[in-house]
């Protein structure tokens, strides 16, 4: 019984620390996308402005970026002894 109890929170804690690191991971992965989306939005309005620097006009777009936040939770239980 104590055994097969303590297999079962170390499968636990595994399981925890994945899906921490998935979390992790995907959070990473939309800030890299929210600065390549602003590098671009820079580099358009660069162009822009150079194409239309003849006729004297030039537009100014704003870019947001959004930031997500990723929660982990722990469970603990308890062994008989």
């Amino acid at each position: 019984m104590q055994l097969q109890q303590h297999v079962l929170l170390q499968q636990q804690q595994q399981q925890q620390q994945q899906t921490f690191q998935q979390q992790q991971q995907q959070q990473y992965v939309q800030q890299q996308q929210v600065l390549q989306q602003q590098v671009l939005q820079q580099q358009q309005q660069q162009q822009h402005h150079n194409h239309s620097s003849s006729s004297n006009s030039s537009s100014n777009s704003n870019s947001s970026s959004s930031s997500s936040s990723s929660s982990s939770s722990s469970s603990s239980s308890s062994r008989i002894t």
